[in-house]
C-alpha cells in the first residue's frame, strides 16, 4: 500500500519507524508485525497504530502485518549495502512527492508544499518530519550516516573538506546549561534522553555557521524527538489557563 497522490501520507516519527527497522534488521524482530509486538520492542501504545500504518504505506509490511519482500531483504542487507537500499525504499514509496521535490537541494518550504494534497492535513508537520527523517537515514539528505556527495564536473577539482571532531555529549550540553563540575557535566548529559543526546551531538561548534535549510531539518527532527519522547495533554493546558483566569479575577 504505497503512497498514492492525494491520499494518505504516514506521519509517524521517524525515530518510530527506524527503530523497527533496526530491530527486525539486528534483533530478529518477530512477524506479524502487530501493535502488542512494536509495544514490546518500545514503541508507545499511543504512536503504535500511526507507526504500524506507516510501515505499510512505505511498503515495508504487508496488509496481514507480515513484511514484504523488500523488508526482508533491507534487514539482510550488508553494512555498505543498506543506506542504498533504504534509499530506493524511500524513493519508491515518495516516488509522488520527489517529483515535486528534491529534499537535499530545496527549502523545507518547497518540501512542505509537497505534501499539501495528503492527508490527513492536520498532520502535514509530522509527514514532513517522517520523510527528512527516513532521507537523512538513507543518505538521500545531509544528516545521516553518509552525507550525499556533490557530482565532480569534469575538469574541475572538487574540494573535500574534512570533518570537525564532534564535541562531545557532556561537553555540548554544558552549553545549556553551566556544570559545576566534571561530574556534574556527565550525570547531566546521562539525564538526557538518548535520542536528544545524539541530536545535541550533531550540533555545528560553536562560532560556525549552517544553513538555513540545515537548521530546519534540525529542528524538525528535534521536534520530531520530543514528540516520541513526551506525551502532549492540550487538556491540562486550557485547564491551567482556566484556573490562571480565575485567579485574576478573583484578585480583580
Amino acid at each position: 500500500m504505497a503512497i498514492q497522490p492525494s491520499g494518505n501520507a504516514p506521519y509517524a516519527p521517524a525515530s518510530a519507524v527506524l527503530n523497527i527497522i533496526d530491530r527486525y534488521r539486528n534483533h530478529g524482530l518477530s512477524a506479524p508485525f502487530t501493535l502488542e509486538v512494536l509495544e514490546r520492542a518500545g514503541i508507545t501504545e499511543s504512536l503504535g497504530p500511526r507507526t504500524l500504518q506507516a510501515l505499510k504505506l512505505l511498503d515495508l509490511v504487508q496488509e496481514d502485518g507480515n513484511p514484504t519482500d523488500e523488508f526482508t531483504d533491507l534487514s539482510k542487507a550488508r553494512s555498505d549495502e543498506y543506506e542504498a537500499r533504504l534509499a530506493a525504499i524511500v524513493r519508491n514509496a515518495y516516488a509522488d512527492v520527489f517529483a515535486f521535490c528534491d529534499p537535499a537541494t530545496d527549502p523545507v518550504e518547497r518540501v512542505e508544499d509537497a505534501f499539501r494534497s495528503y492527508t490527513p492535513r492536520s498532520q502535514r508537520a509530522r509527514m514532513v518530519s517522517l520523510f527528512l527523517g527516513l532521507c537523512r537515514a538513507a543518505g538521500i539528505v545531509e544528516g545521516g550516516t553518509r552525507a550525499k556527495r556533490s557530482p565532480s564536473t569534469p575538469g574541475t577539482r572538487r574540494t573535500v573538506q574534512t570533518a570537525r571532531p564532534s564535541l562531545s555529549t557532556a561537553r555540548r550540553v554544558s552549553l545549556v546549561r553551566p556544570p559545576k563540575s566534571d561530574t556534574h557535566a556527565q550525570m547531566f548529559a546521562d539525564s538526557i534522553p538518548p535520542a536528544l543526546a545524539g541530536l545535541i551531538a550533531q550540533l555545528p561548534e560553536t562560532g560556525s555557521v549552517w544553513t538555513t535549510r540545515q537548521r530546519g531539518n534540525f529542528l524538525t527532527a528535534f521536534g520530531a524527538a520530543l514528540d516520541v519522547l513526551f506525551e502532549v495533554d492540550d487538556i491540562v493546558q486550557v485547564r491551567a489557563s482556566r484556573d490562571e483566569e480565575d485567579r485574576t479575577g478573583d484578585e480583580n
